[in-house]
């Protein structure tokens, strides 16, 4: 027997299965509820009219034969009427209907005599539809008598947590119908709706009332004694979605957002169909788009290099890059797990950017031409000879410099750490950028370089300071290392740089030059849920049952989330001129005091009642608030209306510095960690708290 011919057969047996086992019984019932229908309307017909017996009985069985077949015909029996919406109400009427009107045909065409009068037809035709629907939507109709009945008991008194549905729309409606017909609805009691149209107020859904709109949100859950609100708006304006939520956090209910069903089918990594309210819901302005032509005119067809790659901006930075369609993009880290992460995920989506076949790690074929195009690099930006290696093997047109140490208090601890690899990072980075004749290099900077008082934003400030455009070039020794003496690269060229690497390959051929790239840096705020981050640790404390711990009750900071983040990265790298400092329209400061006890309040705990709140003061470094501009800064507009550009100026002699820095790192390199320190201080204009300075650790 042949596949397709068990195939068939399998079908049909099914099919006959079905028939008997499901079609059958309800083919049965229909018929003998439609017999019954007739023969009631005839025997009382009978009271005032003469009937024969022997034709009604023909007539009551022929109807309901007509009255099955037209059922059949229009698919009453290949439904799941448990779960049908009260328009398929409709589908039961005109299949009534049809019926009726061949009851009526046959009874007028009947041989001889009519077997009923047409009065028993209609009436008949009534009583069959209320029977039919009674039977299909029985379910319904009995757990609402049920529900009632139980509720006159009182059986629901303490048991049933009482819900509020903000949007009478197509979810609120499903979401009440679930709660209404579905099992798990028992121990829910929907008390209405809230929804904005004023031409939907005091109207019902599925029996349940529209109470108003949102503003009346805090008086019902008080008056009612909500326990939990249901938020069933996904296709909402951000700004209308937080004022909504600002309203619902003035309760005492817990609040819970629906999201579209549709994201749970396009995309996997949606959120579960009921979920709580994420920090980044609560982001203070929309998100901010970017120029996307202009950021591919930039990267599409380049050669791109990201530093601190694995780190969260530098990995959302490479799978926004990947969008663009590079020719290569180096990827450089330390962190050799989370780069071999990054890898894999960007071979997955990279492998639809660049081409059908699989990206791998860089190799070359016998004439040395660079055959794949994403190119994990593990390394450390201090490393100079690496460093250099790198460049001279790949020639970056475009650079991200986002490597760098960030958490305030760990580098109170370790200046040497921040100095080494923020400063002395940025310093061979941008130094071998020049070199190598990169066409832009993007730093990526904070706003704690605004008027700094940490030694984690006084190293941004220099590091900012390091690649404006009026700083001299870098003072090379007899050796060709910098300020201190470095391993050169094996392979390392000569100072005049004439021997080209390869000539075979326009991304290798030439040689070092000194043409100036376009440098710029990009300064912005707190990152939602990037590694370390306030949010995620909040998060963290949450579910361990707490207590939080915020620093300061009054301390405010700005936030974005990282896909903004790496975004306006890119687009700056378009925007800039040269020398340039951006900064997004940040919205408006958060005080982290709110953000705690908000996120708290919506997993449905009570702040410092069951999620305690601690208060550990503020730590060295830390400013109270993050600012926007510094003594001596100036906000120009853009191209782009929410970013905009730093002008400042350099108020020290640039040639020293240069001295200065040079100085800085050579008492890093010698360990004199208390007057590195004093002079950065004294360089950058630190200002703030003593500096705590620890031991020589390592922070990699």
């Amino acid at each position: 027997m042949s596949e397709r011919t068990r195939y068939s057969f399998s079908v049909r047996s099914i099919s006959t299965c079905r028939l008997v086992r499901h079609d059958l019984p309800r083919l049965l019932a229909d018929g003998l509820l439609v017999a019954a229908s007739l023969v009631m309307d005839a025997l009382g017909r009978s009271l005032t009219t003469d009937l024969d017996l022997a034709l009604t009985l023909q007539f009551v069985v022929a109807a309901a034969c007509i009255a099955c077949g037209v059922n059949y015909i229009f698919g009453l029996y290949h439904r799941i009427w448990r779960y049908a919406s009260a328009g398929e109400v409709i589908v039961i009427a005109a299949a009534v209907a049809c019926s009726s009107i061949g009851w009526g045909l046959m009874d007028l065409v009947w041989p001889v005599q009519r077997p009923v009068p047409l009065s028993v037809v209609v009436a008949s035709s009534l009583f069959t539809f209320m029977g039919f629907v009674g039977m299909r939507y029985r379910r319904r109709i009995l757990t609402g008598f049920e529900w009632r009945w139980r509720a006159l008991r009182g059986d629901f008194q303490l048991v049933r947590t009482r819900v509020l549905i903000v949007g009478a729309g197509e979810d609120g409606q499903l979401l009440a119908w679930r709660f209404l017909n579905q099992f798990p609805g028992e121990r829910y009691e929907v008390i209405g709706f809230i929804d904005d149209d004023p031409s939907k107020l005091g109207m019902r859904l599925h029996g349940i009332k529209i109470l108003g709109d949102r503003h009346v949100i805090p008086g019902l859950v008080e008056r009612e004694r909500i326990d939990l609100v249901l938020i069933a708006l996904y296709n909402i304006a951000g700004d209308d979605f937080r004022a909504i939520l600002d309203i619902c956090e003035r309760t005492s209910a817990i609040i819970k957002v629906l999201p579209n069903v549709f994201e749970l089918i396009e995309d996997p990594r949606a959120p579960v169909l009921m979920r709580d309210i994420t920090a980044a819901d609560l982001l203070g302005r929309k998100s901010v788009e970017i120029d996307q032509a202009a950021c591919r005119d930039l990267l599409s067809g380049k050669a791109v290099l990201v530093t601190g790659a694995a780190g969260s901006i530098g990995s959302q930075l490479c799978r926004q890059i990947i969008g663009f369609g590079p020719r290569h993009l180096i990827m450089v880290d330390n962190n050799e797990s989370g780069l071999h992460d990054l890898f894999i995920a960007c071979s997955c989506s990279g492998a639809q950017q660049f081409g059908a076949r699989p990206i791998g790690m860089h190799a070359s074929g016998s004439s040395g031409v660079i055959v794949q195009s994403l190119i994990p690099i593990v390394g450390d930006v201090t490393n100079e000879s690496k460093m250099q290696a790198v460049m001279e093997t790949y020639r970056p047109q475009i650079v991200f410099h986002a490597a760098a140490y960030k958490h305030v208090p760990l580098m109170e601890e370790h200046p040497d750490e921040a100095l080494r690899v923020n400063v002395l990072g940025t310093h061979v980075m941008s130094d071998l950028a020049t070199r190598y004749g990169v066409e832009r290099f993007v730093l990526v900077s904070t706003d704690k370089a605004i008027n700094p008082s940490s030694i984690m934003g006084a190293t941004k400030r220099l590091c900012e300071i390091l690649i404006m455009p009026d700083m001299p070039p870098r003072n090379y020794g007899a050796n060709g290392s910098g300020p201190f003496p470095l391993p050169r690269a094996r392979n390392q060229v000569s100072r005049d740089h004439n021997q080209p690497l390869s000539s075979s390959h326009p991304a290798l051929a030439g040689s070092p030059t000194d043409r100036r790239p376009l440098f710029t840096a990009v300064r912005f705020g707190n990152v939602l849920s990037s590694r370390g981050s306030v949010v995620p640790t909040f998060e963290r404390q949450i579910d361990e049952g707490g207590p939080i711990t915020v620093t300061h009750p009054e301390m405010t900071r700005y936030f974005m989330s990282i896909p903004e983040a790496a975004s306006l990265i890119i687009q700056s790298a378009a925007l800039t001129e040269n020398g340039d400092i951006f900064m997004l329209n940040m919205g408006q400061r958060i005080r982290i005091d709110d953000l705690a006890r908000r996120l708290i309040r919506l997993r449905g705990l009570r702040p410092e009642v069951d999620i305690p709140i601690v208060y550990t003061g503020v730590r060295p470094g830390e400013k109270m608030h993050e600012e926007l501009l510094g003594v001596d800064e100036l906000r120009l507009p853009t191209t782009h209306p929410k970013i905009f550009r730093i002008q400042c100026a350099m108020s020290k002699d640039s040639f020293a510095l240069r001295r200065q820095i040079e100085e800085l790192l050579a008492l890093t390199h010698e360990r004199r960690y208390e007057d590195a320190v004093a002079l950065l201080r004294e360089t950058v204009g630190l200002c703030g708290n003593d500096v705590s300075l620890g031991t020589a650790g390592s922070a990699d």
